[in-house]
């Protein structure tokens, strides 16, 4: 009896400490100065998983993701992105499709386009506590501590293959 007692106690805060990347009230630079890649358009799939289809396509300076689950007459998901940089890596900001601006959350992702048809985003870690009230200094802080080995979240890194 103590050994599943220890189990379900190990089990609880394994998924207590699942989590989602990290949500910022700010982006990481202004989508003004985003500039999608045409050649990022079309259907895709996350490695390892056939829940979901994502199609991309781009509305003004930003990409726009639908997320539709398989199989499912539910509505889809729609979000919207674009990238930014800061020194020598490229984020993506990402929010869910919402008509209230103001109480909008950024998802950060690490983009990385690692050819024509697959993608990697790699979630900035859930573990800052800080809060900014600008881009410029979330900027900052993601140049200062992105070398850190613990900055991204290894249960939030997914490959996204493209199936068209």
């Amino acid at each position: 009896m103590k050994s599943f007692k220890l189990l379900a106690l190990f089990g609880s805060m394994s998924l207590l400490f699942m989590g989602c990347p990290y949500e910022s009230k700010v982006p990481v630079d202004d989508v003004s100065k985003a500039k999608p890649d045409a050649s990022l358009k079309g259907n895709f799939s996350e490695k390892g998983s056939d829940d979901y289809r994502y199609k991309v396509t781009i509305e003004d300076n930003m990409y726009k993701i639908v997320k539709k689950k398989i199989g499912s007459d539910d509505e889809p998901t729609t979000y919207y992105g674009f990238t930014s940089k800061v020194s020598d890596q490229t984020y993506m900001n990402v929010y869910e499709e919402s008509s209230d601006a103001s109480s909008r959350k950024y998802y950060i992702y690490k983009f990385e386009k690692k050819d024509e048809d697959r993608v990697k985003l790699k979630g900035v870690t859930d573990n800052i506590t800080e809060e900014f009230a600008s881009s410029s200094e979330l900027k900052a802080y993601i140049e200062k501590y992105s070398s850190i080995s613990f900055f991204f979240d290894k249960d939030e890194e997914k490959t996204f293959y493209r199936e068209d």
